[in-house]
């Protein structure tokens, strides 16, 4: 005799969407670490990892930025190595994108198995210009790049947009979503916005979030956290092509190997937490936090490359050109 249920109890029958999301996370932190494991066994450099592990507690922190605000591990990734361990701006460069890798990749899973909002209409289209530019960039930009002028890249771009966000503060703490923003896509918004991430990631290991989080927020009306979300998945994304394009040239080294094993395991958790926190604290204080990252990056960098008073005030000078171009074109475009 046939037993049929009613749709309430097929419903019950079923696994709900925190247990879905749950166990794909689960699963690919488990096949992670076995990864990770595996590579670190056939190595044989434990004691050179272990080594590192000042560069897995600082990613301690890192991680949970790159999960909370639109600035990715990069943002603490990049310094950590560069200023403050004195490696060459490649070699943090390289670190940022294999870290992030990671620590992004994870906090992405997080995100789309949560499902939590996505500008899909800018991010899809974004991704094809990053798979363009990114490989491209690294393979034809990078060599021409100083080791400076990557350091004065970072400090710029973040810095512009601490004093961005440190204007607007109220209104985009205010700000609501669009209704449109996962509708369709936007071609013509979203190809340029990965091309440009993508070079300005292949000079510091970090952009296409801030990019496509910049305009996603100041122009393009999408709330906070929808816009962090999708800075996220595509920086991701970017740092994934970014590290397998310097693999494939060769310009991996073993100094970015060793910081990267050390880390990664803690990163696999710190980004995904970052993703979570954001969910549930205060838009204000996401907002806070990130202006004074920015800020102090730039700080960090005049101090730490000992330069003069007049080179000094040449850095906070580009820094307030991006800020007038950013702030600007979002007055434009309101019009």
């Amino acid at each position: 005799m046939a037993i049929q249920m009613s749709n309430d109890q097929i419903a019950a029958l079923a696994p709900d969407r925190d247990t879905v999301s749950r166990t794909a996370w689960v699963a690919w932190v488990v096949v992670a670490l076995a990864a990770w494991a595996a590579v670190v066994a056939s190595s044989g450099r434990g004691d050179q990892i272990l080594a590192q592990w000042p560069v897995a507690v600082a990613m301690l922190l890192g991680s949970y930025f790159a999960g909370s605000t639109p600035l990715g591990g990069g943002v603490v990734g990049f310094p950590v190595l560069v200023l403050g361990f004195d490696f060459d701006a490649s070699v943090g460069r390289d670190f940022s994108f294999a870290i992030q890798a990671v620590g992004m990749t994870s906090a992405s899973i997080w995100i789309l198995t949560a499902r939590y909002p996505v500008a899909w209409r800018w991010l899809r289209p974004a991704l094809v210009g990053a798979a363009i530019a990114t490989p491209l960039g690294c393979m034809v930009l990078a060599p021409m790049l100083s080791d400076l002028g990557s350091k004065l890249t970072f400090a710029v771009l973040v810095g512009a947009y601490g004093l961005v966000q440190l204007s607007q503060r109220k209104e985009l703490t205010e700000a609501r979503a669009r209704t449109d923003s996962a509708e369709g896509s936007d071609w013509k918004v979203g190809v340029p916005l990965g091309l440009m991430g993508g070079a300005l990631s292949v000079a510091c290991g970090s952009g296409s979030d801030v990019v496509i989080y910049i305009a996603l927020m100041l122009y393009l009306g999408v709330e906070l956290r929808c816009a962090l979300y999708t800075s996220v998945i595509l920086m991701a994304w970017t740092s994934i092509l970014g590290i397998l394009t310097q693999l494939s040239l060769g310009e991996v080294g073993v100094p970015v190997a060793d910081a990267w094993l050390a880390a990664a395991p803690v990163v696999l958790f710190g980004a995904p937490l970052g993703a979570l926190v954001s969910a549930k604290i205060p838009r204000a204080f996401t907002l806070n936090l990130v202006t004074l990252l920015c800020l102090g990056q730039v700080i960090w960098f005049c101090l730490h490359e000992g330069l003069s008073l007049t080179a000094q005030l040449g850095v906070w000078l580009a820094v307030f050109v991006g800020f007038a171009v950013l702030l600007g074109g979002r007055r434009l475009q309101r019009r």
